[in-house]
């Protein structure tokens, strides 16, 4: 029974992490410096000038509008595109803070993922 503790153990604390992960990229993305600036401005004045409500999504739109090659790809993915971003301060330190957060709910996903497949795997062993 030790082992079916320690399953139900990693499961809550992973489930736990990918909650507070979460969490905390969502109160990032509210801490955006181009989201702050978008809602100072008026609703006359230079909206359209600030695209996308993030740092993250005014990226994504740059590098998806930028050129391509000959075969419809795009010369860089999107992952060198933010860094190049980030190096040039086009990113402010909360859109960081969310794609790291994310980056690491990923981890934390992959990890819950394979405690309920064991926790499966003893459920089947189980079984008369």
């Amino acid at each position: 029974m030790k082992g079916l503790e320690k399953l139900a153990h990693d499961h809550a604390y992973w489930a736990d992490r990918v909650r507070t992960l979460k969490r905390l990229g969502e109160q990032s993305a509210s801490g955006c410096d181009r989201r702050q600036r978008k809602a100072d401005l008026p609703d006359t004045e230079n909206w359209a000038r600030a695209s996308g409500d993030t740092c993250i999504q005014a990226a994504y739109e740059e590098w998806r509008n930028s050129d391509m090659n000959e075969f419809g790809q795009h010369e860089t993915g999107f992952e060198e595109f933010w860094e190049e971003a980030i190096s040039e301060g086009r990113a402010c330190s909360a859109c960081q803070n969310v794609r790291r957060y994310k980056a690491e709910r990923m981890q934390a996903r992959k990890r819950l993922g394979a405690v309920r497949a064991a926790i499966t795997r003893v459920g089947r062993r189980l079984q008369p």
